[in-house]
């Protein structure tokens, strides 16, 4: 149930500034950071650029670099949705 809430509340946003304000309200800038940081290496991910060199590029361990390749390739598909919605 809180999980939904949750989901239901990003889902009420309709502006970046409205989510930026919800999200510092609720979560760290870490928190947030460290959000953006597995969405960039999933988009580096997907451009084919190796674990190696995503993980220079971003300063990311190989192992977080290895976790975000795994989901991207066997989650839930969310990666995949927000990259490509992001192309437009």
């Amino acid at each position: 149930a809180n999980a939904v809430r949750l989901y239901d509340a990003l889902l009420s946003m309709t502006t970046r500034k409205e989510m930026s304000a919800f999200l510092r309200d609720i979560a760290t800038i870490g928190e947030i950071d460290a959000l953006g940081e597995r969405l960039l290496i999933a988009k580096l991910l997907e451009s084919n650029m190796s674990y190696r060199d995503v993980s220079m590029k971003t300063g990311a361990s190989l192992d977080l670099v290895t976790r975000v390749a795994h989901w991207l390739a066997h989650g839930q598909g969310g990666y995949r949705t927000a990259l490509s919605r992001l192309k437009k």
